[in-house]
């Protein structure tokens, strides 16, 4: 199945990806309160250059991931990516950290932060995926 993967547009939907969550962490939008949401500055995460890097590479595999899925169910529409960046993002990805993120504690303001960034990301990088 790997072979019929278009390589290309899984790059374009990590670049996608990871540039969402560079405009959705920026102070204006949702980086100052998940700073506070954190109870941390930013002097205190330390340099951002290796969970960037980092960050890259993830969601490089998760495209890559997303891929693999809608080709094997068969889904090569804008709409049909939507609708499982939806399912994806929504019924695992977000669901599971709403659940870690009470089990552990977490301010519920950081787990709607967090958790919106993935479901947003992963739908956005299915409707990509599916739309080219």
């Amino acid at each position: 199945m790997l072979h019929a993967i278009n390589w290309i547009t899984v790059l374009v939907a990590a670049a996608a990806g990871y540039f969402f969550g560079a405009l959705w962490f920026m102070p204006g939008l949702f980086g100052n309160a998940w700073l506070r949401a954190l109870g941390k500055n930013r002097e205190a995460l330390g340099n951002p250059t290796q969970p960037m890097i980092v960050t890259a590479f993830t969601t490089l595999l998760t495209a890559m991931c997303l891929a693999v899925i809608l080709k094997g169910c068969s889904i090569d529409s804008l709409v049909g990516g939507v609708a499982m960046g939806v399912v994806i993002g929504g019924g695992i990805v977000f669901a599971t950290m709403l659940s870690d993120g009470l089990f552990q504690g977490q301010p519920m303001k950081l787990v709607w932060i967090c958790g919106g960034h993935r479901f947003a990301s992963i739908v956005l990088m299915c409707a990509i995926i599916g739309a080219i």
